[in-house]
């Protein structure tokens, strides 16, 4: 097979998988859409600010530490073969933690210029389903990040093996 067929061939392979990826992201977006506003179970309205990047390292960070906190032998291998079983295997450790490093990432989150917001301000005002309304958008956008960033690195690798 010439190398232009191959070409071809891996190009509609990419195109397939790109539009596959933005309908998923775009369903997740649907669920979770990424908010402007919180409102706090005090009826409190609270602009949500601007993302700069050491804000979003250090939420890195404690997504990091949470995930070094669940026990690597009960997750390892195929996530598509993590069960529920799996899940309460490992539920006591993730809700030991979880909850601390929620309170963390949503202060990164909701901390401006105009405003600090320290983790016992989230615990005393949010509740956990404001707490994941606004964790989750998040990770969505960084997947999605990670994604572009994933498939441009592929792109390159088979640009230099041609």
């Amino acid at each position: 097979m010439p190398d232009n067929e191959k070409k071809q061939i891996i190009e509609k392979e990419e195109k397939d998988k790109v539009e596959k990826k933005d309908t998923s992201t775009t369903d997740f977006e649907v669920w979770f859409p990424k908010p402007e506003f919180i409102e706090t179970i005090h009826k409190e309205r609270i602009k949500i600010p601007v993302l700069n990047a050491g804000k979003e390292a250090r939420i890195f960070q404690s997504l990091a530490r949470l995930l070094e906190k669940l026990p690597k032998e009960q997750i390892k291998g195929d996530l598509e073969e993590f069960n529920a079983a799996d899940l309460f295997k490992i539920l006591p450790d993730l809700l030991k933690d979880a909850p601390k490093e929620a309170f963390s990432i949503v202060s990164e989150l909701l901390t401006s210029k105009e405003r600090s917001i320290d983790e016992q301000w989230v615990e005393d005002n949010l509740n956990f389903e404001k707490i994941i309304d606004l964790i989750l958008p998040f990770v969505a956008g960084e997947a999605k990040l990670f994604e572009k960033v994933g498939g441009l690195l592929e792109k390159l690798s088979l640009t230099v093996s041609f």
